[in-house]
Formats: C-alpha cells, sequence, structure tokens
C-alpha cells in the first residue's frame, strides 16, 4: 500500500467527495442528521399536512410521493469507537478484555484520552447507540404524522465476527461467526415494523427463512414493480443472472405462514456457498477441500477476560463426506445426523453439486480509469487508492470506467 493512503477518507456525498463534513463528527451523528434533514424535508414538501404536530399524529398525513430512505450503518462494526457518552452506560460491565486493539486504534476518537480497551463493552455501547438513532427516526416519522404510513425494514447482513481482534460480538447459542456457512455466521436477526404493517401480525414471529436477498423483489413488489424476470448485460456480453429473491410480504402478512410441508415453503432452498445448502430445516456444510473452521460456540459473556485468541476460529470439523443438521430443532448445529439419514445427505450434496454451476462471481471485469503505469513503482498500489489520491482529493471513490481529463489532477471542490 502506498503511504499516501494512509490518509484516505471513505466518505462520499451523492455524487462528490465528503470533504465539507468529513472529521466533523462522530459519522453515525453525520448520517442521523442527514436522514431526520430527509423526513422533515419530504414532510414538508410532499405531504397534504406538512405541519402535522406530535398531538394530531394520530391521523396520518396523506403523502403524494413516497419516500425510500436506507440507512446502512457502520456502528457496531470494527473498529469499535464510541463516543464516551455511550461506553459510560456500560460500566457495569466487568470481566472484559482488549483484545480490539488491534484493529480498533482509539476508542473515543483521536487526539483524545482514552479509556481502557473494554471490547465487549464497546460493541454493547455501540449497539446502543444504533438503537437510538433507529428510535429518533421513528420519532420524527410519528412527529410529521407518517408512521402510520410507513414500513420500517430492520435486518443484519451476517453474524457477529467471533475474532476478539475485531470485535466484542457473541452468537450465542449458535456456532461460529461471521466469515463461516454456521448458523452464527449466517443465522442474523431481523424484524420489520411501523403502521403498515397489518395490526395482527405486529409482535409475531416468522419461522420462515428468509434471505436477505429477498427485500430486493418484496420491497419493489410493494411499489406494483416485478423483478423477477430483471437482468443487465456486461460489456463483454455475459448477462447477469435473473434476480433471485422471492416477495415474502405474503409470509409477513401471514397468508404463508407456518406450514408444515417443506415443498409449501415461501422459501424451500438457500444456497450459502459452494460448501453448503440449506433445503427446508435440513442444512449441509460440506467441504471435501479442507476442515470447516471456526466451529465451536460463543457464550453469553463473549468475550471476556478469560477468553483466548482464536478460541471458536480455531475449532474445526471433518465435512469431508458432508455434515448434516436439522437447523429448526438444533439450530445450534450440535447434532450431525449425516449417518442417520444419508439418502437426504447424497440428495442435498448432488443438489449443491449443480447449483454450483449456476454461481455468478463478479471479478471486476471493468476496465480501471488509473493511466497506464500508475503502479510501476509499487504493484501493491490498487487503482482505487491511486485514484483517491490523485483524483478525488483525498476520498475513496469508482475508480473503474471513470473518463479521467488529463489536466485534471484532483476533484474540484
Amino acid at each position: 500500500m502506498h503511504d499516501a493512503t494512509d490518509t484516505i477518507f471513505d466518505l462520499w456525498d451523492t455524487d462528490h467527495p465528503a470533504k465539507t463534513i468529513v472529521g466533523t463528527d462522530y459519522e453515525e451523528f453525520i448520517f442521523q442528521r442527514r436522514m431526520l434533514d430527509i423526513i422533515d424535508n419530504h414532510a414538508a414538501n410532499h405531504t397534504q399536512s406538512a405541519a402535522v404536530s406530535a398531538a394530531v399524529s394520530a391521523a396520518a398525513a396523506t403523502t403524494t410521493k413516497p419516500l425510500f430512505l436506507f440507512y446502512a450503518p457502520h456502528v457496531a462494526h470494527c473498529p469499535l469507537q464510541v463516543p464516551r457518552s455511550y461506553l459510560d452506560q456500560f460500566d457495569f460491565m466487568d470481566d472484559d478484555e482488549g483484545m480490539c486493539q488491534g484493529k480498533t486504534f482509539d476508542i473515543v476518537g483521536p487526539n483524545r484520552t482514552d479509556p481502557p480497551y473494554s471490547c465487549r463493552k464497546q460493541y454493547h455501547a455501540m449497539i446502543k447507540l444504533l438503537d437510538d438513532i433507529l428510535g429518533s427516526l421513528v420519532d420524527r416519522l410519528k412527529e410529521h404524522g407518517l408512521w402510520e404510513n410507513t414500513l420500517m425494514v430492520v435486518t443484519s447482513d451476517n453474524g457477529g465476527p467471533i475474532d476478539p481482534k475485531e470485535s466484542g460480538a457473541t452468537n450465542y447459542p449458535l456456532r461460529g461467526g461471521k466469515y463461516s456457512d454456521w448458523e452464527g455466521g449466517v443465522r442474523a436477526t431481523a424484524f420489520v415494523s411501523g403502521g403498515y404493517l397489518p395490526k395482527e401480525r405486529r409482535g409475531t414471529i416468522v419461522r420462515e427463512a428468509i434471505h436477505i436477498a429477498d427485500w430486493y423483489a418484496t420491497l419493489p413488489a410493494l411499489a406494483g414493480i416485478d423483478v423477477g424476470q430483471e437482468e443487465s448485460v456486461y460489456t463483454d456480453d455475459q448477462r447477469v443472472p435473473p434476480v433471485d429473491a422471492v416477495n415474502v410480504w405474503p409470509l409477513i402478512v401471514g397468508s404463508s405462514d407456518n406450514k408444515k410441508d417443506s415443498t409449501e415453503r415461501t422459501r424451500n432452498e438457500i444456497p450459502l456457498s459452494k460448501h453448503a445448502l440449506i433445503v427446508g430445516e435440513y442444512k449441509l456444510i460440506w467441504n471435501d477441500e479442507a476442515q470447516v473452521n471456526r466451529a465451536g460456540w460463543t457464550y453469553p459473556n463473549y468475550p471476556n477476560a478469560h477468553t483466548l485468541p482464536d478460541e471458536i476460529d480455531n475449532q474445526t470439523i471433518d465435512c469431508s463426506t458432508g455434515c448434516l443438521f436439522n437447523v429448526e430443532t438444533d439450530p445450534g448445529e450440535h447434532e450431525d445426523i449425516a449417518s442417520l439419514d444419508p439418502f437426504r445427505l447424497q440428495q442435498m450434496k448432488k443438489r449443491l453439486q449443480e447449483l454450483r454451476k449456476g454461481f455468478f462471481e463478479n471479478d471486476d471485469r471493468g476496465v480501471d480509469s488509473c493511466p497506464s503505469g500508475y503502479n510501476d513503482d509499487d504493484k501493491s498500489l490498487m487503482c482505487a487508492c491511486w485514484m483517491a489520491v490523485n483524483y478525488y482529493g483525498g476520498f475513496l471513490g469508482p475508480y473503474q470506467e471513470v473518463e479521467l481529463l488529463a489536466e485534471k489532477a484532483a476533484v474540484k471542490e
């Protein structure tokens, strides 16, 4: 990596580097203010009753234009940095550890006096901060009378990392964590809320599997758009496969819930990777190339002062001929039932082999925009880093198929 990349910022504002706001506050608070402004502006410009106060918010304002607001928080993620005011709320937590300093270089911000590293406490404080931000969005929607016409979807993309050097997460009682096919890595939490959700479904639990990709079909379907046949074309004429997503709204509202027959499930089959497949209530882990690692279980107060580095990661299991679990009755994946159900094992292995043929991988086929010879002096210098330093003024941005102007050394303010 080039020395100049030490000062690269990863913050973008619409179509340009976020030079005016970078470093002005804790990042999540910057996001929070922008989202609240978006809600305020939407209420002011796209509702028939823009001045709906909290006192009359029981009657939802009528919107003349829909609003889609997507928030991808960076909090609850490495590095475990959090404002001191939130960290102090978890002083009651003891028996903690400090291994996350390997990837978190400061806790409460640069040029400040950091408290001792307490990684589990730092992680919990970040979750509390995220919870408060989501609550502020709900409160603002209610203030404008928009909550009763809102569908709010909150979902995680994976389980928590279990390397103490990276995180303070626990996936108890599940096995494994992020970067693995174990349930601790792929069974993530999610919920839907808002007044748009039918009252009879609020507070209920959906026990069928929903893949995160299914939101790509579900949300457009609510707007009357069917993405089932959508596909794109690369410049080399290799087509992106049709969208592998299922509209799960009928499942959420209850019209297809609690089905016992696996053939009637909304989504019966989930290929997790080339080494893992879920069909109905059964899950195959099959890797004939290497031992399957991250095979241990975290515990409620993981990680703590007695946790060892790589304690979970270093636990392995032999699934060279296939391991089989019932993840409905045994979500912790404690009992390998491959020997008890050899026919199902072979069926699922055969199916996974077939599915592998259609796996799509984006190999960055686009053309890099960096000039020829940009890394002659340092072959490890990536085009994205060169563009950040030499074109975007120290900010990460698009680096493929960007039209570069020879006289333009950096993006102008």
